[in-house]
């Protein structure tokens, strides 16, 4: 249940590991930004 809900205008998504390559963490931040657009998150 959510109290006092908001709106995230920015967001950001780091990767610090070396062993994941950029399209691979780009495709990831992408995806999960996405999936909490669709369930309202």
């Amino acid at each position: 249940k959510m109290i006092n809900g908001s709106k995230v205008s920015h967001w950001a998504c780091i990767n610090f590991s070396r062993g994941v390559q950029q399209s691979v963490a780009s495709t990831f931040c992408n995806e999960l930004a996405q999936m909490c657009q669709v369930s309202g998150m």
